[in-house]
């Protein structure tokens, strides 16, 4: 619509703005300056002459208040129109997210969620998460293995026999059975590799030549403690297989990326290469205790690392990552887009707005894009249902926000009447206690 605008007037910036006020007029607008075409040519000129990219938000937003209330909507699309024309760059973000805050407000307050809102809610964990399949594949594997035991039982093994052959078979019938599980469980979701390749990775980013250790040197102190202490709390347990080496890699990744891309740390990135190391570690049973991983499996690892956090937090939050003067605005924005459309999308006109509106918006954003809240195996069957709609090596950031966020606000439909029943409700309260009750009941 803007560059129509444009075309048609060109720079005749006096008649178009003529034009405007006339509109403005016609749908309802009261206040001398815009009653006279001249006052708008001239007060606008100035402001534009003066300072073209500070012009406040409160300067615009009168536009929307001099429209009559039945018109409002018709006065916000102006104030876009006008300031997408006279380029005020600074003020189009602010009027899309009130935009964006409006749409909101007209969704439907209620404290209780509908069937139809939760059986939507139960179909994108579903789709997304896998968990019913999953659960049936795991169970199946747990009677079986009962079934083994049974089986040894009554033929009267004695277990404390280790080195007889009833023994030895016996424990053969039992890691057949895990085999068969973990087969079926890979058969749900894409291989590594195929992160590496949907992703856009060829053979040059996995040159085992040019993939180098960090040089240590190169990273402040500061970045290296911050590093060293995040990397522990990974979603990586002592008793996982190659502990260590999994830890070891996470930490070496992660001063890689901080040495070579100069994005600055944010905590949470840990999360991000937990998930990927997870996913490409996950055959690697095999492995002798002390053995390092090959070069190139750490160069594939740290490419999908390196993609993601590019792809995903560079656009939505920005290169330099989260810091206490872009905190509130930036992540509130992204809140609220992403809770629109949802909303949008999945047909979803009814939500608690105390609960998913409520203070303290931007404080949840980042757990919710490291996925915090889930299992660690569910955290890779999500990221394995966004990367397995990519195609031609296409990453788009704002599908894969839109699948993250629709997990969380899904999740939190499906828990909200237990979490406001459960007496937390009040503290912490809201959103932020929403999703420590959420946390606290991972999936």
């Amino acid at each position: 619509m803007f560059n129509k605008m444009k075309s048609i007037f060109g720079k005749n910036s006096k008649r178009l703005k003529s034009v405007l006020a006339s509109v403005l007029l016609s749908v309802g607008c009261t206040g001398t300056s815009l009653a006279n075409p001249k006052s708008v040519n001239s007060s606008t000129e100035k402001q534009t002459e003066k300072n073209r990219d500070l012009v406040n938000t409160y300067d615009v937003m009168q536009i929307v208040n001099m429209v009559n209330n039945n018109k409002k909507e018709v006065g916000e699309t102006l104030v876009l129109i006008i300031t997408s024309i006279f380029g005020y760059k600074k003020v189009e973000s602010v009027v899309s997210d009130y935009m964006v805050r409006r749409a909101l407000d007209k969704i439907q307050d209620v404290k209780g969620v509908s069937d139809e809102v939760l059986n939507i809610a139960d179909n994108i964990i579903k789709k997304y998460l896998k968990i019913g399949k999953r659960k049936k594949i795991v169970n199946n594997a747990k009677k079986d293995k009962q079934e083994v035991f049974n089986k040894a039982n009554r033929k009267g093994l004695n277990f404390d026999k280790t080195e007889s052959e009833s023994y030895k078979k016996f424990i053969l019938s039992a890691k057949l059975v895990d085999k068969t599980k973990e087969r079926a469980l890979s058969k749900l979701q894409l291989s590594a590799d195929e992160w590496f390749t949907k992703l856009g990775g060829t053979k040059k980013d996995i040159d085992i030549d040019k993939y180098k250790e960090p040089d240590l040197s190169k990273i402040s102190e500061k970045v290296k403690e911050s590093i060293e202490k995040d990397v522990p709390r990974s979603s990586i347990w002592e008793n996982d297989t190659n502990y260590n080496q999994k830890i070891a890699l996470i930490d070496e990744i992660l001063k890689k990326f901080e040495i070579e891309e100069f994005q600055g740390y944010t905590q949470g990135y840990n999360f991000f290469a937990s998930v990927v190391v997870r996913k490409f570690t996950e055959g690697d049973k095999q492995m002798q205790k002390w053995e390092q991983f090959s070069k190139e499996k750490k160069a594939k690892i740290y490419y999908v690392f390196k993609t993601i956090v590019q792809t995903v937090v560079n656009y939505s939050i920005g290169k330099n990552g989260i810091n206490y003067g872009n905190q509130c605005q930036t992540l509130n924005s992204l809140y609220d887009r992403m809770l629109l459309s949802f909303c949008k999308r999945n047909n979803v006109n009814e939500v608690n707005k105390d609960l998913f509106l409520g203070s303290g918006c931007e404080g949840v954003v980042w757990p919710i894009m490291v996925l915090d809240y889930l299992k660690p195996e569910s955290q890779i069957f999500l990221w394995d249902s966004i990367i397995s709609e990519i195609k031609d090596e296409k990453f788009d950031p704002n599908v894969a926000l839109e699948k993250i966020f629709d997990v969380w606000f899904a999740r939190a439909l499906q828990v909200q009447e237990e979490y406001i029943s459960s007496g937390l409700y009040k503290h912490p309260g809201g959103i932020l206690g929403l999703h420590a009750f959420m946390k606290n009941d991972s999936i």
